[in-house]
């Protein structure tokens, strides 16, 4: 473990540790490789009154494994399915809550997840980007076990109870790196750990490989990593990719579903319906059911009413903006440019004529993104004036319809 002392000043030294130790005295064992479909740590039961923080940075080139399991009926399950992070949470109000990562993470580099239980809020973060959330309603409050945790993989007894109540989707070891982990705010010490079975110290490296340029097209014939493929939507959700990411994407739902992924029945443990109705402008109602950019937005229909020639053909115009989308604490990224129905001209306000309006009589629907105080995003759609005419109806004059 300590390779030998470094000469520094007189009466004093420096270790030099093994791979996978640290500390003054190479007393702390930090890293470790997980290389077997049977490895794994246990260690103490996870304390999570009044909340609990777990910090994992890891790296791997699997598509699937355990990165941690506490539980039995009520648990805490994180794995990586298909490339991307996978959360099963129950504090025992059933049913159980999923969510899945935006990001993909088995590209060989190293990932920093985060992940925070609050009572029945649970919040994942992945390399600091926008956090996401699920929410396990019901009358229990916190996840109160005495059962060991698991990091890296589970034992045969437990990993088939697991499956068999699908707390995890696949019960291979994790294979690949784990550099840290934190555990409420505490370095964990593997050097303490109950059990580390078919493990070994150390990365192989300090920093692995990073992986070849992905090009548009290989010379193989593959194309780019799609975030829609397989699709991580669930119930009929269709995957939309978002233009210039290889990693962001939008579930669209069906009527009945919601959540980041679609896995919420909108009927089930008091979740907002999110109905399919045409509502008048300026009265949407936002379901977020996560604090992901995934919750479908409802068809809007902006009022019109038939148009009517305009008397002069000044009279009623389309005047260009550029402003913020705000809902809430909600804003978008940038201004967004808009268009809003003027009159102007020597008729002024009433060059309409008697008892008519200068109104949106055509848009375009737009999609914008919205960041909240709290890191949350999410995708909505907005109408933009395209044409203006006299008419009956008087909406609120605004550059936006939402």
């Amino acid at each position: 473990m300590m390779e030998g002392p470094l000469l520094a000043p007189p009466a004093d030294y420096l270790c030099k540790c093994a791979p996978g130790y640290s500390g003054r005295l190479c007393e702390y064992l930090t890293s470790l490789t997980f290389n077997f479909n049977d490895s794994l740590v246990e260690l103490e039961p996870l304390r999570t009154v009044p909340q609990a923080n777990v910090t994992l940075v890891f790296s791997t080139k699997q598509l699937h494994g355990v990165l941690m399991y506490f539980g039995n009926s009520e648990h805490l399950a994180v794995e990586l399915f298909n490339g991307r992070i996978r959360i099963s949470y129950d504090v025992g109000n059933h049913p159980t809550s999923t969510m899945y990562s935006f990001e993909m993470v088995s590209d060989g580099n190293y990932h920093k997840a985060e992940l925070i239980a609050i009572k029945k809020n649970f919040t994942l973060r992945v390399d600091d980007g926008p956090a996401r959330s699920i929410i396990n309603e019901g009358s229990k409050e916190f996840l109160r076990l005495e059962t060991p945790m698991f990091l890296g993989g589970v034992p045969e007894d437990v990993a088939k109870e697991a499956f068999s109540k699908w707390h995890l989707r696949n019960i291979t070891s994790f294979k690949g790196c784990l550099k840290e982990a934190w555990i409420n705010h505490k370095r964990v010490d593997f050097v303490n750990a109950a059990r580390s079975q078919r493990t070994r110290a150390g990365c192989g490296g300090d920093e692995p490989a990073a992986p070849p340029r992905v090009h548009a097209l290989q010379e193989d014939g593959a194309h780019e990593p799609d975030p829609c493929v397989p699709n991580p939507c669930a119930r009929g959700g269709r995957c939309v990719r978002e233009a210039g990411s290889r990693s962001d994407y939008t579930c669209r739902c069906r009527a009945g579903t919601a959540g980041a992924q679609c896995e919420l029945r909108t009927s089930v443990g008091g979740a907002p319906v999110i109905t399919q109705v045409k509502l008048p402008a300026r009265k949407q109602i936002i379901s977020n059911v996560q604090a992901s950019p995934a919750a479908p937005a409802q068809k809007q229909y902006p009022e019109e009413a038939p148009a009517q020639p305009a008397p002069s053909s000044g009279a009623c115009r389309k005047e260009a903006t550029r402003e913020f989308i705000t809902e809430g604490s909600c804003r978008s990224r940038r201004p967004v440019r808009g268009a809003r129905c003027t009159t102007k001209g020597p008729g002024g306000a009433g060059a309409c004529g008697r008892a008519l309006c200068c109104a949106p009589r055509k848009t375009k629907k737009r999609k914008i993104r919205l960041v909240c105080a709290d890191g949350t995003r999410y995708t909505k759609d907005i109408e933009i004036v395209r044409k203006c005419a006299c008419g009956k109806k008087c909406p609120r004059n605004t550059p936006f319809i939402h």
